[in-house]
């Protein structure tokens, strides 16, 4: 087993996620949109493709043959970089539903959160699905984002911090879908 994680709930005592399927444009643009929750889990200790990064503990002959999280990541995506290596090289990840770790979502996060989380998502679409999909989530966040921010300048005005978070995002996705491909 290459790493375990817990049931991660809010402060409230809500299941906050722990460990989803490894993500691909489509499930991106749908979680994005509202469209698509990540996969609740019951119980009992089940083998999941990644699991978050709040809280994970990685053996450490896994890390000897996998690797150190990718630095290339800021602060969101590394884990599932990890964990999808790991399995290419034949390592288990798994969630245990008994352990529980309270977790304040978007706590440490700033006015570039959305734009750092969306950046993370390009980069493992180019890393480990393909430069075309990568191109069309920078071009999906973009749009998605002038969304946000056309309706976020109506609804709180276009000093708020909501709404500077998804101009941001904008500039940030588009400067990404403007830049040639990057090898992984």
């Amino acid at each position: 087993m290459a790493a375990v994680g817990p049931r991660l709930t809010d402060g409230n005592g809500r299941w906050a996620g722990c460990h989803d399927r490894f993500p691909t444009v489509r499930q991106e643009v749908a979680n994005v949109l509202g469209l698509r929750r990540s996969r609740a889990h019951d119980d009992v200790r089940s083998k999941v493709d990644w699991i978050e990064g709040a809280c994970m503990m990685l053996s450490a002959i896994a890390v000897g043959e996998v690797g150190t999280l990718d630095t290339g990541y800021f602060m969101y995506n590394e884990e599932v970089d990890w964990c999808y290596r790991a399995r290419k090289l034949g390592w288990q990840i798994a969630c245990l539903p008994a352990a529980r770790v309270v977790h304040f979502v978007g706590k440490s996060g700033s006015l570039r959160r959305r734009a750092q989380l969306c950046s993370s998502k390009i980069r493992y679409q180019r890393l480990h699905g393909s430069r075309l999909g990568a191109a069309a989530l920078a071009a999906m966040l973009v749009l998605i984002n002038a969304g946000l921010w056309l309706a976020s300048t109506i609804r709180v005005g276009w000093r708020a911090e909501r709404t500077r978070s998804h101009a941001y995002a904008v500039r940030v996705c588009a400067r990404l879908l403007k830049e040639a491909p990057q090898s992984p």
